[in-house]
C-alpha cells in the first residue's frame, strides 16, 4: 500500500501491519495525528476479524480514502465503496485508487446524508454492503447531524435487508474520548436507539474506542 503524508508531522508511524509505506509525494491528504491514531485503532480491531469476501463502505472518505484503502490493502476485504458528498474529494480518492492499483476493487459513490438520497446510491452499488465505516463522524457535529446520520445509515441496513434476504451489516464509528466532543457516547446511543440500533462496545483502550452499532 503506497501512502504519503504531506506536510503532516516527522515522526515515524508504528502500525500493527509493517508494509504500510509512507511516501511524501503519493498520497493527497489532510488531517493530523488523530485521525492517523482512529486509523491504527480501527484497524487493529477489523485486523482481528475475518473479512475475507466482505464489501466496506467507507462512509465520509474524506480527501484521501485512507480508511479504505488500509482495508482493501492490510484486511483481506473484496471490495471497498468510497463515498464522498464533493467531486473535488472525488478527484484525490480516484487518484489513490489507481495510485495502489484498486480499481477493480473499488467503487466511488456519491453520498449525502438523507433518506432520499439513497435510492440513487443502492442502485449504484454492485454488491450488498456487509460493514460501514466511519472515523470521527461525531466531533464538532450538531444533533441535527446525528440524527440524520443515524437515519441515514438505519435505512440504508434495512433497504438492503428487504433486497437481498436476511443480509446483515453493522457500523462502526471511531471515538476518541480525548477530544472535546460534542456528544458523551451514552447520548450517541440514545440517539441511535431512535432508528432501532442496538449498541455494542469494541476494542477500547485509554483514549480511543469504537462504537458498533447493528440492527
Amino acid at each position: 500500500m503506497r501512502i504519503s503524508l504531506s506536510n503532516l508531522y516527522n515522526s515515524n508511524l508504528e502500525f500493527k501491519y509493517e508494509n504500510i509505506e509512507f511516501l511524501s509525494s503519493k498520497l493527497k491528504y489532510s488531517g493530523d495525528q488523530s485521525d492517523l491514531e482512529n486509523l491504527k485503532n480501527l484497524g487493529e480491531y477489523l485486523g482481528g476479524q475475518d473479512l475475507k469476501g466482505k464489501r466496506v463502505l467507507d462512509m465520509n472518505s474524506g480527501c484521501s480514502g485512507i480508511l479504505g484503502l488500509y482495508c482493501l490493502s492490510q484486511l483481506n476485504v473484496q471490495q471497498v465503496v468510497f463515498s464522498t458528498d464533493s467531486a473535488l474529494l472525488d478527484s484525490h480518492i480516484q487518484e489513490n485508487i489507481i495510485l495502489n492499483d484498486f480499481t477493480q476493487s473499488s467503487q466511488l459513490l456519491r453520498l449525502k446524508l438523507g433518506v432520499e438520497n439513497l435510492p440513487l446510491f443502492l442502485n449504484s452499488l454492485s454488491q450488498p454492503i456487509d460493514i460501514i465505516i466511519m472515523t470521527e463522524p461525531i466531533l464538532y457535529c450538531s444533533i441535527e447531524y446525528l440524527l440524520e446520520l443515524f437515519s441515514t445509515v438505519s435505512s440504508l441496513i434495512q433497504f438492503q435487508r428487504h433486497q437481498f434476504i436476511n443480509h446483515h451489516c453493522y457500523f462502526l464509528i471511531t471515538y476518541n474520548v480525548n477530544e472535546n466532543n460534542q456528544f458523551p457516547i451514552d447520548k450517541i446511543v440514545e440517539i441511535s436507539k431512535q432508528f432501532t440500533f442496538k449498541f455494542q462496545l469494541n476494542h477500547t483502550n485509554n483514549s480511543l474506542k469504537i462504537l458498533k452499532f447493528h440492527i
